[in-house]
């Protein structure tokens, strides 16, 4: 049913009015934020495991996967903009700062595949339009020199970083391949291996949810999938390779309007929302975080029709 209830959002994304879906999605962001920010400084912010700020949400990972296609999207726009205009600017710093806070390096990896998707989007259609201005250049350069200088010079930043990347606020330094064997890729190994025993159909939609089956209510089966680790591990595992065909096909006709659009910013939108997977599978989750990112996906598909993809007029994203 969410599916389906999705698949008609998109049918009818045409009918959406950009404005609108403008001021509901970002005030959807600064109404979590604004309510989430004075539990910084309080226990309550970090309840589920005392370290992750979760904000008013129910769990650091879903409040780093909630801010990961807002950070995406502004920093987009202050890179097109013609002006660094400082409520996009304080909107983007404090959704960075969040997303640090909560620990979510999902949300991380989101926000970098979202930006860099988007800056190669744009420099390979240059002939379309999508040319960075000189000026802008000029202030992205300084902006990374003081970037750099500040995790080169700053202790307290670089324990910051490594504390976000590996989740060890420790002495023990963690590998990249440590920190991934000891955080996702066991799911993903597992998945993998249970994909090898039905690769054509998969084991069934939600069997990996429990390891005696499909978790049932009143009959009905309801696992989530949203732990399989990564998205495409668990989609082959569950439903195979006809099923990761079609998923695929889903994909690429919710996300061909921002590629062929010109609007980077629905760009960054629907390639952060999308990078979300690598942590979690919330695609296939409609009923949980996933219905918000398939929302983002939709709202990136009625923001690429226009040549501006500014969201700071008030008409785009």
């Amino acid at each position: 049913l969410g599916a389906l209830t999705l698949l008609g959002l998109l049918r009818c994304a045409a009918c959406i009015g950009r404005e609108w879906s403008v001021g509901w999605f970002l005030g959807l962001f600064l109404v979590v934020v604004a309510l989430s920010a004075p539990l910084l400084v309080h226990p309550n912010g970090y309840v589920v495991n005392g370290v992750g700020f979760q904000g008013i949400l129910d769990h650091p990972q879903v409040l780093g996967v909630f801010l990961a296609p807002y950070v995406a999207g502004l920093l987009i726009v202050l890179v097109e903009g013609s002006t660094w205009r400082p409520p996009l600017l304080v909107a983007a710093l404090v959704g960075s700062g969040f997303l640090v806070a909560t620990g979510a390096r999902t949300g991380g990896v989101a926000v970098a595949v979202g930006v860099g998707l988007a800056v190669g989007v744009g420099l390979l259609a240059q002939r379309s339009g999508w040319r960075l201005p000189r000026h802008r250049r000029r202030e992205l350069a300084v902006a990374g020199v003081l970037v750099l200088w500040v995790l080169v010079a700053t202790p307290y930043a670089q324990a910051a970083i490594q504390e976000y990347v590996v989740k060890d606020p420790g002495d023990e330094t963690l590998s990249l391949a440590q920190t991934f064997a000891e955080g996702r890729g066991p799911l993903v190994a597992e998945s993998w291996a249970r994909f090898a025993e039905s690769p054509l159909l998969g084991r069934g939609f939600g069997v990996s949810a429990s390891p005696d089956g499909v978790d049932t209510v009143g009959g009905i089966p309801a696992s989530a999938t949203v732990e399989s680790g990564f998205v495409l591990s668990g989609i082959l595992e569950q439903t195979g390779l006809l099923g990761l065909v079609a998923f695929l096909a889903l994909l690429a006709v919710a996300l061909r309007p921002g590629a062929r659009g010109h609007s980077l910013a629905a760009v960054a939108l629907a390639a952060a929302a999308v990078a979300t997977n690598v942590g979690e599978a919330t695609l296939v989750s409609f009923g949980g975080t996933g219905l918000f990112i398939w929302l983002i996906v939709l709202w990136a598909v009625v923001l690429a029709p226009s040549p501006d993809p500014s969201m700071a007029d008030g008409s785009s994203g």
